[in-house]
């Protein structure tokens, strides 16, 4: 099961909220909220089976991949 980042890109309240839930600030019903696409929540669906720690640890990959340093906002 592989998450497509790239759906998040899309939309920029996507993406806020994949940061959000890098730096831990929204858990898995809050993240699939924020989601405005259909595509989005099925990836946030991904996610959750996927377990939190793991979800988390490709989220802050991701965001690190951009050029988005989250760690200075846990």
């Amino acid at each position: 099961m592989r998450v497509t980042f790239e759906i998040f890109e899309e939309n920029s309240s996507s993406t806020e909220a994949i940061v959000d839930f890098a730096i831990g600030r929204l858990t898995f019903p809050a993240l699939r909220d924020e989601m405005w696409d259909k595509r989005a929540k099925v990836e946030v669906e991904k996610m959750k089976r996927l377990g939190r720690k793991k979800a988390l640890t490709l989220s802050q990959l991701w965001c690190t991949r951009r050029g988005y340093d989250y760690s200075c906002e846990c």
